[in-house]
């Protein structure tokens, strides 16, 4: 009896994660057909949940004041809600600085991987030094361009719901093979 019952659990995993899945992809292509848009949605959804575990830390330490460090939980409690707040109120000034931050350290990284291997001198040595030339060429252009820093985040955004939303359309589909 529970063999038979298991292919229509997995049968039914399987129309989930089916609808999961073009749901994650029809939200990605939506988000990067407005990326604006979505980069606001991310970032005042981001905004709320700071705010929802900022009230959940603050809740916790009082219940569970005796367990110390009490006023360090409630401190970054109220930082989060705080942050929180920003994001909700400011999306498009705290979504180009996020931006403006990824970009940043993504220069950096890739100053940093061409000095490792240009002291490395591999075979192929030259590929990672071409890629971060044009990775620094790409973060420059964006730094003077800063309007292009929110559709960044919405395009960022885009193509993670994207790439999820295939990832688990590949995994239910080897889920319906299995249940056969």
């Amino acid at each position: 009896m529970a063999s038979s019952s298991t292919p229509t659990g997995s049968s039914r995993t399987y129309v989930w994660l089916l609808a999961l899945a073009a749901l994650l992809i029809v939200l990605g292509l939506f988000a990067m057909s407005a990326l604006s848009f979505s980069a606001r949605v991310f970032i005042v959804v981001l905004g709320w949940l700071l705010i929802g575990g900022g009230v959940l830390q603050i809740a916790s330490a009082v219940l569970y004041r005796s367990f110390g460090g009490f006023g360090v939980e409630i401190f970054f409690g109220a930082l989060s809600i705080a942050l929180g707040a920003v994001l909700v109120a400011a999306p498009v000034t705290t979504g180009s600085l996020i931006a403006l931050l990824v970009v940043i350290g993504l220069i950096a990284d890739a100053v940093l991987e061409a000095v490792r291997a240009l002291l490395a001198r591999r075979p192929g040595w030259i590929w990672p030094v071409l890629i971060a030339l044009v990775a620094v060429g790409l973060g420059v252009a964006i730094l003077f361009r800063p309007t292009l820093l929110l559709v960044l985040l919405g395009f960022l955004v885009g193509v993670s719901l994207l790439v999820r939303g295939v990832i688990l359309l590949l995994a239910a589909l080897e889920l319906r093979q299995l249940a056969r």
